[in-house]
Formats: C-alpha cells, structure tokens, sequence
C-alpha cells in the first residue's frame, strides 16, 4: 500500500467516477416477506401470479456485464463475482470471471462495487446494456455492436437524455415513461 501524508492511495478498482447504474434483476421469493417491487421498477408486462410466492429485486449474479456506447463505438465489461460485486474488466473483448474480490486495499468505495460506473459517452449518446452468465466472445461483441436490431433485441437501452434532463420534463416526452 502506498502512503502520503494525506493517506492511503484509493482502490483503482472501486475510485471511479461518472454515470451511475444499479444493476438488478427480478428474483422470486416466499409470499409475506415485508418489501416489494419498487414503482420504479415495475415491468410494463405484470409478472404472472401464484400462490406462495412474489418478487422482489436482487444483486446480480455471477456472470458478466456489457455495456456498448453509440456515441464512440466502444465497448466495457464487468464480471460478476458470486457476491454480486462488480469489477471494471481492462478490456470488455478479454473478461474475465470474478470469484471474488482482487482489491488488496484496506480502503474503498463499497458503493463503486455495486453499481455500473458508466464512461462519460453515456452522456453523448444512448448506451446498451446487457448480462449474460457466460463470457461473450470477440464476434458476440462485433455483431452487436455492429448491428442495432440484434443489439435491440438482446441488449437494454439507456437513452443519453435519460442523464440530462430532469425527472419531472421525462414524464411528457413522447414514447417515454
């Protein structure tokens, strides 16, 4: 570890900044636990009904996240470690899994490992998002970044005004929830 006079240097991994995103996804639990879906988090299609059981909102798990930018046309990628952390990969083309923490600092930003830490061309242009359990390979990333209707069909989509424009003018743009 290296030291200063102001302290500790931070964790390359969990001390970066920009766009934020909570990735989670929807998990089926026992009827009668006290939390629920938040309205912000309902699906347009309502989840099917059963007795005995709801949903409610979990970490992710263990697998890989990808995230393509249309503004430059690059790509990043996180792992998911069986703990539901994620790690920033060097290189979105060469991931790899993630069992658990490489983090050797005694000081850092927990916060950082939960969330999707975006680049700043996720405020120039709409980026995509998608989680797979397996790596993707060299020609997975190609086909989807070069081609928007298999992207549209397997990937989420951040719109960029989606980080610019307040929440109360989002509400009357057309198409949008």
């Amino acid at each position: 570890m290296t030291t200063s006079p102001l302290g500790p240097k931070p964790c390359s991994h969990c001390q970066i900044s920009g766009p934020a995103i909570l990735p989670v996804r929807y998990a089926v639990v026992p009827a009668g636990l006290s939390a629920s879906v938040p309205a912000w988090a309902k699906p347009d299609t309502p989840f099917p009904t059963g007795d005995g059981y709801d949903y409610l909102l979990r970490a992710l798990r263990q697998g890989f996240v990808y995230v393509y930018y249309e503004s430059n046309r690059q790509w990043e990628g996180w792992s998911v470690a069986e703990d539901g952390s994620l790690w920033k990969q060097p290189s979105a083309a060469y991931a790899r899994s993630q069992k658990k923490s490489d983090c050797t600092m005694p000081y850092h930003n927990p916060t950082n490992l939960e969330m999707l830490i975006l680049s700043p061309a996720a405020l120039k242009g709409n980026c995509w998002i998608a989680f797979t359990s397996a790596k993707w390979r060299t020609g997975t990333l190609e086909r989807y970044g070069s081609d928007a209707n298999a992207r549209k069909k397997r990937m989420q989509c951040v719109e960029y005004w989606q980080w610019t424009t307040p929440a109360n003018e989002q509400r009357g743009r057309p198409g949008k929830r």
